[in-house]
């Protein structure tokens, strides 16, 4: 009797301390201005320190040539977009509208509640385009920023990680399921008009032309022929060597975020045949991309910026230590705007890169 007391006895305070900790996770879970320590061991993969209250700092020294001017402190953040002053990003499974005209005193315009976490977004006409997982693609009317409602979406059977519009048309980097068309003419009722099995996992597509550029994860680049949205084939690809998770496209280059292999640039001229031009080692992980005039920015833990003046020899012209494990990031004006994971949306002056 008095071991099965003592057994129950140890039962109990166990489950005493289990649920303890759990609420205290969660406390910590909910308390935006805390940082989350990242699991232990991702530290070392992606050459990043953890210190007792949760910081990661960078062990690539000080932040070169760019300042931070602003942020929105909250998460978890995987992707934004920008158009003019108003950045579109994910907080969590908001979709959140931000005036950033002043960086140092953004305003909050709207939100949208999601059923899942914000993975991709891309702003056309009067409309956001949400990547939003296992959850599909979703159609946010922002034509009044102050009240934005969500209009439509499409389950795309797959996790919807990228997304870009051309047209009437949405496409949709669906992880497992692909590369997935969705016909948007009309808003509130969009449908799958035609996808492309990619072969390994796609997380990012970028559109120019008649073209769908693809970041396939171990399948490195893939060029998919639009030009019939209904009758998708492969025209070409580009072995990148690491692992694709981001990709954009200026002129005739792409523009490959690829994991442990840093930035690597492709020459998409022939899009049958494409082919490496450059590439960049950006330090821990690349993970998204964005080019505006002769650079590129890399969201590679922290924000690496790429001279890609000479697509054959790029070089690094700045990076900024952002705090945390950015994921993704877009240019407008003189500004990148950084999601940063748990530490929410960074804004950051880029007006002269190099200096």
């Amino acid at each position: 009797m008095k071991v099965r007391l003592f057994c129950v006895g140890i039962i109990a305070s166990i489950i005493f301390l289990s649920i303890s900790l759990f609420a205290q996770g969660t406390r910590s879970f909910r308390d935006n201005n805390k940082k989350i320590p990242l699991p232990d061991g991702i530290h070392k993969r992606l050459g990043i320190e953890k210190y007792g209250n949760g910081k990661t700092l960078s062990s690539t020294g000080d932040n070169q040539n760019v300042e931070l001017v602003g942020r929105w402190a909250s998460g978890l953040c995987y992707a934004v977009a920008v158009s003019g002053d108003t950045a579109y990003f994910g907080n969590g499974a908001y979709l959140e509208i931000v005036d950033f005209s002043d960086p140092a005193n953004p305003v909050e315009l709207g939100k949208v509640l999601l059923p899942g976490p914000v993975r991709g977004i891309t702003v056309f006409s009067s409309y956001a385009y949400v990547a939003d997982g296992s959850d599909g693609l979703r159609l946010i009317d922002v034509s009044n920023p102050l009240s934005p409602s969500e209009v439509g979406f499409y389950d795309t059977g797959g996790s919807a990680y990228g997304v870009a519009v051309s047209g009437s048309y949405a496409y949709v980097a669906d992880y497992y399921d692909g590369l997935r068309v969705i016909d948007i003419s009309d808003p509130a009722s969009p449908f799958e008009a035609g996808f492309y099995d990619t072969g390994s996992y796609a997380y990012d597509v970028a559109v120019s032309g008649s073209y769908a550029y693809v970041a396939d994860g171990s399948d490195g680049l893939r060029v998919i022929d639009i030009s019939n949205p209904l009758s998708l084939s492969e025209a070409g690809f580009c072995d990148t060597g690491g692992y694709a998770r981001g990709v954009a496209v200026s002129g005739s280059y792409a523009y490959v975020a690829d994991g442990s292999d840093g930035l690597r640039i492709i020459d998409i001229s022939n899009p049958a045949s494409p082919s490496e031009a450059g590439f960049c080692d950006t330090g821990s992980y690349a993970d998204g991309v964005a080019v505006s005039g002769s650079y590129a920015y890399v969201a590679d833990v922290n924000l690496r910026i790429i001279d890609i003046s000479n697509p054959l020899s790029p070089s690094e012209a700045g990076f900024y230590d952002t705090g945390s494990d950015a994921r993704g990031v877009a240019i407008s004006g003189s500004y990148a705007y950084v999601a940063d994971y748990y530490d929410g949306l960074r804004v950051i002056d880029i007006s002269d890169p190099a200096s």
